[in-house]
């Protein structure tokens, strides 16, 4: 399952305006697993969920992972959960913007 949270506009994220902020940087916190799983943070949920994970646990555990996640259009990320259920918390503390003019590297 999966969950989509708003990150730009929100505390000291800036809205996503003209395609900036691009990325925020992310403390990832989860408690109360049912099951071992991992949490997987991407821009969207229409983009699949990536075999990877950004907070891997076990039922029971808390665990906290700083993450950089990409920011959708929106400037919301999408939470997915590989199994069980699960409680989590984000706090967000930085991001990346793209200047006028100055584009990232492809």
């Amino acid at each position: 399952t999966s969950e989509t949270i708003s990150v730009g506009g929100v505390g000291a994220i800036p809205a996503v305006v003209g395609g900036s902020p691009t990325a925020a940087v992310l403390n990832l916190t989860e408690a109360t697993a049912t099951t071992r799983s991992y949490l997987s943070v991407t821009p969207s949920p229409l983009i699949p969920p990536a075999t990877t994970s950004d907070a891997n646990f076990a039922a029971g555990e808390v665990r906290a992972n700083a993450d950089l996640a990409t920011l959708s259009s929106s400037g919301s990320v999408s939470v997915y959960n590989l199994a069980g259920n699960t409680d989590f918390a984000i706090d967000a503390f930085g991001y990346f913007a793209v200047a006028a003019g100055i584009h990232p590297p492809l």
